[in-house]
């Protein structure tokens, strides 16, 4: 009711056919966005660029961008703000995924699985949680420190972990 009183009001006032494309169309301009951030995502899982590599690409894009826009070339730096998103999109999972402190438990892990053994230090009391059988509790407790050591005896290594 609302859409035909604006299409009557509109026609009135000679602005039909631009109401009735917009009320004809719906607009999502967050999907080209969210697109490009999750192909970001992916061109860093499947290149593995070195941060720098897309810090520069960043830089590259927003330049790019910021030439088009000064120019008021509209579509050129829409390209290139997307551009800039996706590489952000990377950016971020290179940050999440690949920087890691050196002892890190990701540092220390192989493709080829090896026994080992972890070890820790509590950080407060343990506290008892019932199980849905009464008579038989199990208790939880949180880990401050986490430290490897391999089959092999002698060889003990600090890490840590990035919740």
């Amino acid at each position: 009711m609302i859409d035909s009183a604006m299409a009557k009001s509109a026609e009135a006032s000679g602005r039909g056919a631009a109401i009735e494309a917009q009320t004809r169309y719906r607009r999502a301009p967050a999907v080209p966005v969210a697109a490009a951030f999750a192909s970001g995502i992916l061109a860093d899982h499947l290149f593995e660029a070195d941060l720098a590599v897309w810090l520069i690409a960043l830089g590259a894009a927003l330049s790019g961008w910021a030439i088009c826009f000064l120019r008021r070339a509209a579509a050129a730096s829409a390209l290139a703000l997307l551009a800039a998103v996706l590489i952000a999109g990377a950016l971020w999972h290179h940050w999440r995924w690949s920087i890691v402190g050196t002892d890190h438990i990701t540092r220390f892990a192989h493709e080829t699985p090896q026994p080992v053994r972890l070890t820790g230090r509590l950080l407060d009391q343990p506290w008892i949680v019932p199980r849905k059988e009464p008579e038989l509790p199990a208790s939880m407790a949180r880990i401050r420190r986490v430290a490897s050591r391999p089959s092999m005896p002698g060889m003990c290594r600090s890490m840590s972990t990035r919740s």
